[in-house]
């Protein structure tokens, strides 16, 4: 399985393309003075709460130490954002998600700690 995971990190790290759309996702984000306020707010609340931030910690380490999730979760996110049915779908489940009060908070929950970790990894 290294020898894959490898193979495919390379393949992408050789794609100008690919990369060139890691990057400017990532300057998208760190331009986005909301987005960024959002997310420095989300850590504060975070980091304050110890057994939240044990758990992030932990789940940070294990994906920064594989380099294919790190860019496979770049990929997808870049992927889904550039293909509009994806994201009128993507749309429509939040909506109906949004009307069940018991599944946002689960989604908020996660969301928070996913958008944590996106923001240490970029």
């Amino acid at each position: 399985m290294p020898i894959l995971n490898g193979a495919i990190k390379n393949e992408i790290e050789q794609n100008p393309h690919e990369m060139n759309l890691i990057s400017s996702l990532k300057i998208k984000i760190e331009q986005n003075s909301h987005e960024m306020n959002l997310i420095s707010s989300l850590k504060i609340k975070i980091e304050q709460n110890s057994l939240q931030m044990n758990l992030i910690s932990l789940l940070k380490i294990e994906i920064e130490q594989n380099s294919l999730q790190m860019n496979l979760i770049s990929l997808l996110k870049i992927e889904i954002e550039q293909n509009s049915l994806q994201m009128n779908l993507i749309s429509l489940l939040k909506i109906e998600i949004e009307q069940n009060s018991l599944e946002m908070n689960l989604i908020s929950s996660l969301k928070k700690i996913s958008q944590i970790i996106v923001a240490h990894s970029i």
